[in-house]
């Protein structure tokens, strides 16, 4: 049974603090947690809970204080640019999200650890995440960070190589280093092993990673396949990829004229895995889009 993908439908985000619906429309991070599908996008100071009865307007939680300019080219140059959730623990309707930026720029060095309680997000800290990522800096050409999952006892980060130096790669940490660092330990210390990836083009467009998800030990992702060779401004979109990761990037599926930036993984059964993604247009005025991706299971 070959893979498919179709919309569910466009996003759409409710500020729980004034109760006014926006569209949610840069979507990022992406994962399921704590009872519900968590979203992060790159221009926004929330992070978004959709619930699990499938509506599209979710409930947006702020992670860091302030407002971001109404102008787009402002916004862009001011924003955290958070493009990265993972699921530090979940039980139930309970759990612990940590939103990474690209670290693409020095500005970009914001995160925030979210403790979820009953499906709401009752505490957010922030994080200053520039010890960390200026020591990745220093290893990898045109750092952005864009993705990221937790394998057993490893995080996973997924560098993008959308760059002038084209660099994809694998980020690996220890989760007990990561956790004793997020409170209060030397970021120095970390030992991060880091694994070039090479992934094929589409429409003759090289794919950079955007985003991960882990389904029992195996590591998917998704790519884009963008025009340009700048971490900062958008490229024209050729189209995605959602891939599995052995020892070398598997394409599974290839989707035509979206850029996925977000992906969870939503069930499986005895023949068949899904799959959730995000989509950003780079494009304000349009909402992301809610995709369901399907595919036979790997025996």
């Amino acid at each position: 049974m070959k893979a498919t993908w179709r919309e569910i439908g466009r996003l759409a985000w409710r500020d729980i603090e004034t109760q006014t619906v926006h569209p949610l429309s840069a979507g990022s991070g992406l994962v399921a947690a704590a009872g519900a599908l968590w979203v992060a996008a790159d221009d926004m100071h929330h992070v978004v809970r959709l619930p699990e009865n499938g509506d599209l307007i979710g409930d947006g939680y702020r992670i860091f204080p302030g407002d971001l300019p109404e102008d787009a080219k402002e916004r862009k140059r001011v924003k955290p640019d958070t493009e990265c959730l993972i699921a530090l623990e979940t039980n139930g309707a309970d759990g612990i999200l940590l939103a990474l930026p690209s670290g693409s720029k020095r500005h970009r060095v914001r995160g925030a650890e979210i403790q979820v309680r009953e499906g709401v997000v009752r505490a957010s800290r922030e994080i200053d995440l520039s010890p960390l990522l200026k020591s990745l800096d220093e290893e990898i050409p045109d750092l952005n960070i864009e993705g990221g999952a937790i394998m057993g006892d490893k995080v996973v980060l997924l560098q993008r190589g959308n760059g002038k130096a084209g660099f994809n790669a694998l980020i690996e940490f220890d989760l007990d280093r990561l956790g004793a660092w997020l409170h209060g330990g030397d970021g120095r210390r970390f030992k991060p092993r880091i694994a070039e990836m090479r992934l094929p083009k589409m429409g003759g467009v090289r794919l950079t990673f955007t985003d991960a998800a882990v389904h029992e030990g195996a590591l998917y992702f998704a790519a884009a396949a963008e025009g340009g060779d700048s971490t900062y401004d958008d490229g024209k979109i050729i189209g995605s990829a959602i891939g599995r990761i052995d020892k070398e990037p598997d394409i599974l599926i290839e989707i035509e004229g979206q850029k996925v930036e977000g992906l969870a993984h939503a069930s499986s059964d005895a023949d068949r895995l899904t799959f959730f993604a995000v989509t950003d247009a780079d494009d304000p005025a349009r909402a992301s889009s809610l995709l369901e991706i399907g595919m036979a299971r790997f025996r």
